[in-house]
């Protein structure tokens, strides 16, 4: 039976944050570029289209010339505005980028 994503990552650690991944087309699996609060999780779905691929990494779907982001929500965090699983955006990565450190700008004010 195939893991998810989530259940091989909680393995790894007891802190359950929300992922941001690259996926570039020489590395469909793709690369860890975030660790987000549960708030900026929420900032970045809300500043950015993006839709629900379920808990598998969506790497067959993905046009083979594209640059990808994609957000993990861990079971832990999910609420009623946001299932666990993968969230692909619809933007391009670099506009995904500048909201991470938007994101994070606005949550370190709050705290």
């Amino acid at each position: 039976m195939q893991s998810t994503v989530s259940e091989e990552l909680c393995s790894y650690t007891n802190y359950v944050l929300a992922n941001v991944y690259y996926s570039y087309p020489s590395n469909r699996r793709g690369i860890l570029r975030a660790v987000l609060s549960s708030e900026e999780a929420k900032c970045l779905l809300k500043e950015h289209s993006a839709h629900y691929t379920g808990q598998q990494f969506p790497t067959m779907s993905l046009d083979p010339r594209v640059e990808v982001a994609i957000l993990l929500i861990f079971e832990e965090e999910a609420n009623e505005e946001c299932r666990a699983g993968l969230y692909l955006f619809h933007d391009d990565i670099m506009q995904v980028e500048e909201e991470i450190h938007s994101c994070h700008a606005k949550s370190s004010l709050v705290t």
